[in-house]
């Protein structure tokens, strides 16, 4: 099946009919700083044989310090290989970090690809599958490829050279004293390679450590724009979970109204429900904040913002209308016992109980004055 024939996959596909567009984190800093593994994986993996005959000539030679310093220079000759294979790639991962779909077309960076545009999109999506081992909405290879690269390097090459070996006679004269040379050498060759391989990759890594501050620095202050509308996409969901922990957090707390508890009530019908709505102000904001973004940045009409503000306002309604029922059942059983409260101060001839009644239906009163305020802030927003 033609990878086009599932474009965007069916998961992307789900979310653009939902938010009206999809914003996917396709090349992630881990994954950048993974084809530098690659990369020096390929390059030992060529190297290598050379790197044999050179400590063949060199134990022949007796020039151990000669070979120690061809291996410096040739770490520093791969060193400026990967950096330039580093920042060739740096520049499409800064476009590729994060992509938009929508309904009809796919953002990278400034570049538009629509998918009726079969070719343009297939050559541009295998472009960079070839630069990062990962076709756009699949699975990344890079970690396989690494792991039968890093393979190969350490234990085949080593492995054919025995097999060489063990095929010259020992115990035959001449021939046994070159078979055992030829053992050390090959020993020699396995061990300085594995160790050339992890010096150089904690080389790797140190350098790359420093390489992404810079990177994350320069993506903090020109951020792109798919990366805005990530963050801040994130940023609203954020907000909409922070709104259903709310709710059930306060079914659990209030889900039986009692005598004993009508301060503690008062205090948290003004905190909980108070921190709910300030929270549907900060959606608000936010998506207020994000569609002049959008308007200002991208191309008219390219993303459905009406879809992701509908998709907003349904998460919203949900917990929303819980709380509207938890507020109007709070407030039913307050009606309950004030009358309840009022009936027994006037049956009350026991001066020392009319204090403490007097001060349950104050706090019975409050506590349907700060439910009404909640109550009309819920049914502005629903």
């Amino acid at each position: 099946m033609n990878q086009l024939d599932a474009f965007p996959p069916k998961k992307i596909k789900d979310e653009i009919t939902k938010k009206g567009f999809s914003v996917y984190p396709y090349i992630s800093l881990k994954e950048l700083s993974m084809t530098i593994q690659k990369d020096f994986l390929t390059v030992l993996d060529k190297i290598k044989y050379l790197f044999l005959i050179l400590l063949g000539i060199a134990a022949l030679i007796g020039q151990e310090v000669g070979f120690l310093i061809m291996l410096m220079v040739g770490y520093i000759g791969i060193f400026i290989y990967l950096a330039l294979r580093l920042l060739w790639r740096t520049r499409a991962f800064i476009y590729l970090n994060n992509v938009i779909f929508t309904p009809e077309n796919l953002i990278t960076g400034y570049q538009v690809h629509n998918y009726q545009e079969t070719q343009k999109i297939k050559t541009a999506l295998t472009k960079h599958a070839e630069l990062f081992d990962e076709y756009l909405g699949q699975a990344s290879s890079l970690a396989q490829k690494i792991k039968d690269k890093r393979k190969k390097v350490l234990s085949q090459s080593a492995q054919d050279f025995g097999k060489v070996s063990d095929q010259i006679d020992i115990r035959d004269g001449d021939s046994g004293k070159l078979a055992l040379y030829f053992f050390l050498i090959v020993t020699a060759y396995s061990i300085s390679l594995i160790l050339f391989y992890y010096i150089g990759i904690l080389f790797v890594f140190a350098f790359f450590f420093l390489y992404a501050f810079f990177i994350k620095t320069y993506l903090l202050f020109f951020e792109r724009r798919e990366l805005h509308v990530k963050n801040k996409t994130e940023q609203i969901e954020k907000h909409l979970t922070q709104l259903k922990e709310i709710e059930i957090d306060t079914h659990k707390k209030i889900k039986n109204f009692q005598d004993g508890q009508i301060f503690d009530l008062e205090k948290y019908v003004d905190k909980n429900f108070g921190t709910f709505y300030q929270t549907i102000e900060k959606i608000n904001s936010e998506q207020k904040k994000l569609r002049t973004y959008i308007n200002q940045k991208f191309e008219k009409n390219l993303i459905d913002f009406d879809r992701f503000e509908k998709y907003i306002w349904q998460q919203v309604k949900i917990p929303a209308q819980q709380m509207i029922s938890l507020l109007q059942q709070i407030q039913s059983d307050t009606k309950q016992q004030i009358i309840k409260t009022k009936k027994t101060i006037h049956q009350t001839t026991d001066k020392h109980l009319l204090g403490p009644l007097e001060q349950k239906l104050f706090n019975l009163q409050q506590i349907t004055k700060a439910t009404q305020i909640q109550l009309e802030n819920f049914l502005k927003v629903v």
